[in-house]
């Protein structure tokens, strides 16, 4: 518990003697000094002492109060009794009610923690706090999934709230489970709604809405509100990881997915590999397997472009897996091949001046053998950052003519 100034700029000199003044700062720092060596039953005592004097404010002692209280033992009813008088005598209720909340649900209680926020909902000031409602849609959404595993399970099943493994199975009412499951997904969905509203940059809450919204097959719907939310948070990189999810899922045979996607990794090129890299990877390659004989020049060189721009997004921000390397130097030949004139690699390369030095001091990169040295070596040739002298150079052609000759014979073996 760190030293809290507000609670001692609360003690005006100008209501009670210097002295005094004193003592509860020092019982305060007693209190400090008692929670950080878990010294419960001290800091009891202290707390007990601080909530009796009219001059000490509880809005900065009752996290301490109710800290002591759990970490003693203390009866389940008692310490909800503490946050009931806390609600109603401190000025940060909504802060109380969210750890009244949180203890509820460590205790094993989530439908007495969602009935407690249901109770609270239309008062005064939780109405107007997009977290309470964010918690209370998430909440109903445990209890919806939960329900949905009763539904679908078989018809004995153990009660989930019980700790006693000798106790006796429970026989749920399907009939009765059928109607929670429809009240928690109405009211989870209209929560989080209202604190999405309230609050359109709450990308947690924003995850759990469109689950629900799927799980009616109203994908349409969930689009908008999902590209509503990146025009309106362009920064936040949930908001593209979903659109990208729902596109490729339920959307994946018109192309927007591939945009979605793009857009997704160039924001979060650390994501991992089988999320968006490896989805838009075998798209393209796919394309020039299965289209090399109906695309023209140009069509080819956007493809192995767009290959090399996600490797290159990998690359340098960091991926050491090495089979990137060896991609982008077959694919960056090729689109050398349909791009004599440069001007798609010229777009490639620009603002990536790293390339002409990145690679040619491994203490910038770790690397683990010669051999991947070698080959970072050879992307920094094949891009053009580094000059050769004649043998070496004729070395290099040679193996971008086999690079060539090698993909042209799977091409025409494929077909």
């Amino acid at each position: 518990m760190p030293r809290n100034f507000d609670f001692i700029r609360s003690l005006n000199d100008d209501f009670f003697l210097t002295v005094r003044r004193a003592h509860l700062i020092n019982l305060y720092e007693l209190l400090v000094t008692s929670l950080s060596n878990r010294n419960y039953c001290r800091a009891n005592r202290v707390v007990e002492i601080l909530l009796q004097c009219p001059e000490v404010d509880v809005t900065h002692v009752w996290r301490a109060a109710i800290d002591v209280l759990i970490h003693l033992g203390n009866a389940e009813k008692m310490c909800i009794e503490f946050f009931n008088q806390m609600l109603l005598h401190t000025r940060c209720k909504e802060e109380v009610l969210l750890e009244l909340i949180s203890f509820q649900l460590h205790s094993g209680k989530p439908r007495d923690a969602l009935e407690t926020l249901e109770t609270y909902l239309t008062q005064t000031p939780y109405k107007d706090n997009p977290l309470i409602f964010g918690y209370t849609g998430m909440l109903a959404f445990a209890l919806w999934e939960q329900t949905n595993v009763i539904i679908n399970g078989p018809n004995a099943t153990i009660d989930q709230e019980s700790e006693d493994v000798n106790e006796k199975p429970v026989v749920h009412d399907l009939d009765l489970c059928i109607e929670q499951r429809a009240r928690y997904y109405e009211l989870s969905i209209s929560s989080l709604r209202i604190s999405l509203e309230m609050d359109k940059s709450n990308d947690m809450f924003l995850i759990f809405y469109t689950q629900l919204l799927l799980a009616d097959d109203m994908v349409d719907e969930t689009l908008d509100i999902v590209r509503s939310f990146c025009n309106q948070n362009p920064h936040i990189v949930v908001g593209y990881r979903l659109l990208f999810n729902i596109l490729y899922k339920h959307r994946n045979k018109d192309s927007e997915w591939v945009q979605a996607g793009k857009l997704y990794h160039r924001m979060d090129p650390f994501s991992p590999p089988e999320a968006v890299l490896n989805p838009l990877i075998n798209y393209y390659e796919n394309l020039i397997v299965n289209q090399t004989s109906i695309m023209d020049k140009r069509q080819l060189a956007e493809v192995h472009y767009n290959i090399l721009e996600l490797l290159f997004q990998r690359i340098e921000n960091g991926d050491n897996e090495f089979e990137y390397v060896k991609d982008a130097i077959i694919h960056f030949t090729w689109l050398e091949f349909f791009d004599p004139q440069r001007e798609l690699i010229d777009i490639l390369l620009e603002n990536r001046a790293w390339l002409r030095t990145f690679f040619w001091f491994p203490n910038n990169k770790t690397i683990t053998c010669w051999q991947y040295m070698h080959y970072y070596r050879m992307l920094a040739v094949f891009c053009g950052h580094k000059s050769l002298r004649k043998q070496l150079a004729n070395k290099f052609n040679k193996l971008k003519y086999y690079i060539l000759v090698i993909h042209i014979f799977i091409v025409v073996k494929i077909y």
